[in-house]
């Protein structure tokens, strides 16, 4: 069989699914479920959705809230989200593992076109794609990772510098840190933000300062 045939079959179901799950999108988010997340319950960190990058927007509908509790429940999805908020990745679960299942498509694909020589190639090289699918997207989270932790250690002194100047003008802990999150980039900027709006839901300080150690997990911090 010509290789670019069942290439050309794995992408329009690929495409297919983007589709059904565009067609099932509802209107109203599972808010409470993201600001759960986002307040770090049960270590299921999030954020409500915002239009920022790597944003896919389509994590919204009831089938993708469902998956997104069923395999939030799990360690594998625990584990999952916390990766993402430190990454800083503005994914539902559902959009994570519906991007990974795409990648792994494309590696197919990919692997079948180059391997079109003879039957041992396509096997050797759909293997490869596969692989290289799969593993992509996380290897991709543990990089945005790694970079945003060292940024973030770089400007702590900055910050502590500025939270004391802050405190010493009279301003309240809180107020401090939202002076952080306005005048600071990102990272640090965009993690006291979280710490600011998770105490305007309702956390304590030291819990928002707590998921703000998970997220980013510096010993200088």
């Amino acid at each position: 069989m010509e290789p670019l045939i069942p290439a050309a079959i794995v992408a329009l179901l690929v495409l297919g699914l983007f589709v059904l799950v565009a067609r099932f999108s509802a209107d109203n988010p599972d808010i409470m479920g993201r600001l759960t997340r986002f307040a770090g319950q049960g270590e299921r960190e999030g954020k409500k959705a915002e239009k920022k990058q790597f944003s896919l927007g389509i994590g919204e509908s009831q089938i993708a809230a469902r998956v997104d509790k069923a395999v939030g429940q799990r360690t594998v999805g625990k584990t999952m989200a916390r990766k993402l908020a430190q990454a800083d990745l503005k994914l539902t679960l559902f959009e994570f593992f519906l991007l990974k299942a795409l990648a792994v498509a494309m590696g197919l694909s990919i692997g079948l076109y180059l391997g079109r020589g003879g039957a041992v190639q396509q096997v050797i090289f759909s293997i490869g794609g596969v692989a290289l699918g799969f593993f992509a997207p996380d290897m991709f989270v543990k990089y945005r990772i790694s970079r945003r932790l060292k940024a973030f250690n770089e400007q702590l002194g900055d910050t502590i510098g500025l939270l004391a100047n802050s405190l010493r003008s009279g301003y309240s802990l809180l107020q401090s840190m939202e002076l952080v999150s306005r005048e600071s980039p990102d990272p640090i900027g965009t993690e006291f933000k979280r710490v600011v709006r998770e105490v305007g839901l309702g956390l304590t300080p030291q819990d928002a300062l707590a998921n703000l150690l998970r997220r980013m997990p510096s010993d200088d911090l």
